[in-house]
């Protein structure tokens, strides 16, 4: 009886070891994957009960399955097995003491994103994928996930025109990758348009602006207007000193005057002459005595 128990419970204490030593791998089908244990001069690995490489003395053999796919690597020590298909999911041991549970998963499909219901406040959103096999859908709001869902073949979101300015994606994942589809913003045509109110908003400050602005030159105008006159006149007789004036000199000249009663003979007619010249040499006229 005591012999059973022991028994029972060694075995019980190697199955929980055996537990905590095993290590989970993921990867895609078609990818490769390599298992992260060294094996530097001699190992062997196995998949399950079965051997399918053995190395002694660096020198490997692999079985014949395997030949095409597994790679050892001399350098680092690690094996890569190439070409996964997902019967290659299970455990593989490496010289039995180390495990590693691989699971192969089907690659992630593209999700494809479609508007369904559009108005002027809100846009509904389907994330849809073909395959749905292991495979999850999430909307994402900027860094926040907004809601998931598990093996489905779709999933919507309702976007209000408040929120419509954050960035939204659509992710497909299986333990193994993931691939996003971002919402491309013409799909809600109705609420990329901006709202009257906000059109309201901006144009009526702008124009404010425009008459206040009018409104002050028009009383600058009005208060000043002998400053542009003033500005005039000086402009004038700054032209007007430009203007060089010459004078010729006053010339004298006598004769007898036959109708002079008194007998005088020393009366003279006495003239000028003014002579204007712009940008001339003077002239200056003899005087003539009679």
């Amino acid at each position: 009886m005591m012999d059973a128990r022991m028994v029972v419970f060694f075995c019980t204490v190697l199955s929980s070891s055996a537990a905590e030593l095993v290590k989970i791998l993921t990867a895609t089908e078609g990818g490769n994957i390599t298992i992260p244990h060294a094996v530097s001069n001699s190992g062997l690995l196995t998949f399950g009960p079965n051997l399918i490489a053995r190395v002694t003395n660096k020198e490997i053999k692999v079985e014949d399955i395997y030949k095409d796919r597994l790679i050892w690597d001399q350098n680092t020590g690690l094996f890569t097995l190439t070409g996964l298909q997902r019967n290659d999911s299970g455990d593989y041991a490496i010289s039995t003491s180390s495990v590693y549970r691989l699971t192969v998963y089907g690659t992630v499909p593209t999700p494809a994103v479609v508007s369904l219901n559009v108005s002027a406040e809100s846009c509904t959103l389907q994330c849809s994928v073909d395959n749905a096999e292991d495979t999850t859908l999430s909307w994402h709001k900027d860094e926040e996930t907004l809601n998931q869902t598990s093996s489905a073949l779709s999933l919507l979101l309702t976007v209000n025109k408040k929120d419509f300015s954050s960035s939204y994606r659509c992710v497909a994942a299986n333990p193994a990758e993931n691939k996003t589809r971002a919402v491309d913003k013409t799909l809600c045509p109705e609420l990329s348009k901006p709202q009257r109110h906000n059109i309201i908003g901006i144009v009526v400050p702008i124009l404010s602006v425009l008459i206040i602005i009018l409104f002050i030159a028009f009383i600058i105008k009005r208060k000043c207007p002998q400053t542009h006159e003033n500005k005039r006149r000086t402009t004038q007789a700054q032209g007007s000193e430009n203007t060089e004036v010459h004078y010729t000199e006053i010339g004298e000249s006598s004769s007898p005057d036959s109708s002079a009663t008194d007998g005088s003979s020393h009366l003279k007619t006495v003239y000028d002459k003014l002579e204007f010249h712009r940008m001339q040499a003077v002239h200056t006229a003899p005087n003539d005595n009679i």
